[in-house]
């Protein structure tokens, strides 16, 4: 049985907290952080359970009552500061693990996993809907536009005016302020900043550019929403067929969902569940391996089908998904898409770009996309082997032209796994980052 809410709170706080008094005497492997902000569904699509916790409306809980972290909200999103007994505060490092539509909660049990933070203040920013969830009749009317496509029955549809994603969208101009609130009170001075995957986007637009970064499997920093899709959809095609090397009955699904027209009825579930895997390496494993039919694929594939969609119980879905297509739908350029079966909209190029596109529905997208400046930008860039979710084609502007930041390729197992090259660079910060 799940703990509540605000006991996982205090456990991840308490861990942090020893983590961040405690000496820095070796970082270890941390362990990989999982794979992704969704939470996995059932093990079956009629089995009812109870919903994950991701974020409640009170999402301080017990970790606000602790000696050393301080709790607030500013511009619309919510701010932890942890500090060090007695600390100037500096030194402040702005940790942001990415997302869209990860909570605080998740950020702060990853960070106590990670374990690499002895001898440095942390700041973590949250997002819009923890302190402004979506109401129920928003998240029922998400939950019936998933599942109007999710059974290949109807056309996709839009989750309508009382649902708008944009409200939570991520704007630059509130997080840092967010940012500077936090610190303000106490004289506080962020010196460097990490980002994992979104979260490199955020902590590049917000923080000043003389701050040196730190940036792992970062997410694109700009372009359009179905480009990108594009891109996803051929690296976990192509990872795919490597693993599918050999089986004859999960080779002929990938190359339907490869083929550029609609997706067969029997073939859809297999493509979410591969969106659902694709950033954790031993699941995309089983999930190509369920493919070929092998006992307990039903259920397996169901589970990472759930989790691309942010799914749980009997279809029902989690605030997180409404703050991962406003924050990604936000930034990037939109497709049009509306459903990968309607026929319209969809210009991703395979059967697997038009589910991508599809759990967004991004439609337009931002009139003027945001921009990130580069020019002169010093720190890292830190990418995985084997990356579907930010291949290279992704990653390079971060390293392109003007920009000073410095490429490590290869330097994690896995898409924002915080291990290997990462892991060493991140005990370090920030003086790892004059030289990477």
């Amino acid at each position: 049985m799940a703990r509540h809410p605000s006991n996982r709170l205090a456990v991840a706080a308490a861990a942090l907290l020893l983590a961040l008094t405690a000496a820095c005497s070796s970082s270890g492997d941390a362990r990989p952080p999982g794979p992704g902000a969704a939470t996995p569904g059932p093990v079956a699509a009629d089995a009812t359970v109870p919903p994950p916790q991701a974020g409640p409306p009170d999402w301080g809980g017990e970790l606000c009552s602790q000696t050393a972290v301080t709790c607030a909200e500013h511009a619309g999103l919510p701010t932890v500061l942890v500090a060090r007994p007695g600390s100037r505060l500096d030194d402040v490092v702005l940790v942001d693990l990415g997302g869209p539509g990860t909570s605080v909660e998740q950020t702060l049990e990853r960070l106590a996993d990670l374990d690499l933070f002895a001898g440095h203040d942390v700041l973590v920013v949250g997002e819009a809907w923890e302190v402004t969830p979506p109401s129920d009749a928003c998240l029922s009317a998400e939950a019936a536009r998933i599942a109007s496509w999710a059974a290949i029955t109807a056309p996709g549809s839009s989750a309508g005016a009382s649902c708008d994603p944009s409200r939570w969208r991520f704007v630059p101009a509130d997080y840092r302020a967010a940012v500077a609130d936090a610190l303000a009170p106490v004289h506080g001075r962020v010196t460097s900043g990490v980002g994992v995957s979104f979260g490199a986007v955020r902590v590049a637009a917000a923080l000043p550019v003389d701050v040196p970064l730190l940036l792992l499997s970062p997410a694109p920093v700009a372009g359009s929403s179905v480009a990108v899709d594009a891109a996803r959809a051929d690296a976990v095609l192509q990872r795919a067929r490597t693993l599918c090397a050999g089986r004859p009955s999960c080779s002929g699904v990938l190359d339907r969902l490869g083929a550029g027209h609609p997706l067969e009825a029997r073939d859809y579930e297999a493509a979410l569940a591969l969106v659902g895997s694709a950033p954790d390496p031993a699941l995309l494993r089983e999930t190509v391996a369920a493919l070929g039919g092998r006992t307990g694929s039903a259920e397996t594939l169901t589970r990472q089908a759930y989790a691309a969609t942010f799914r749980y119980g009997d279809g029902a879905v989690l605030p997180n998904l409404l703050s991962y297509r406003a924050g990604t739908c936000g930034w990037y350029s939109g497709s049009g898409a509306t459903s990968p079966t309607s026929g319209t909209g969809v210009t991703g190029g395979t059967g697997l770009a038009a589910v991508l596109d599809a759990v967004l529905s991004c439609g337009v997208g931002p009139t003027t996309p945001p921009a990130i400046d580069l020019g002169g930008r010093r720190g890292c860039v830190v990418t995985a082997r084997d990356d579907v979710v930010t291949p290279p084609a992704l990653t390079r502007p971060w390293t392109s032209g003007d920009s000073a930041l410095i490429l490590r390729a290869g330097g994690m197992s896995a898409h924002g796994a915080v291990d290997g090259t990462a892991a060493s660079l991140l005990s370090r910060v920030p003086a790892s980052l004059s030289a990477c």
